[in-house]
């Protein structure tokens, strides 16, 4: 029998508009991700003000230079 870790994979919309701050995707980024954390999949309906918006690739890493904006929408993910 195979066990898949998510039934639903989360989905990031074209059409969503460019927010100065990152923080302001946070209901976009919990509807594209289904209510669940990016990373464990645990649903967020017990515990949602535990849940944050985390920058896949860190906003101010000490080894690694890059030029990724802390409000680019692909880079922000739903989490708990």
């Amino acid at each position: 029998m195979t066990q898949y870790f998510r039934n639903d994979t989360p989905t990031r919309r074209p059409d969503r508009k460019e927010c100065k701050h990152y923080y302001s995707y946070l209901g976009t980024l919990r509807a594209d991700f289904n209510q669940r954390c990016g990373y464990c999949d645990d649903l967020d309906r017990l515990r949602i003000r535990s849940f944050t918006i985390d920058h896949f690739v860190p906003q101010n890493p000490k080894d690694f230079k890059h030029d990724i904006p802390p409000n680019f929408y692909y880079n922000l993910v739903y989490s708990c």
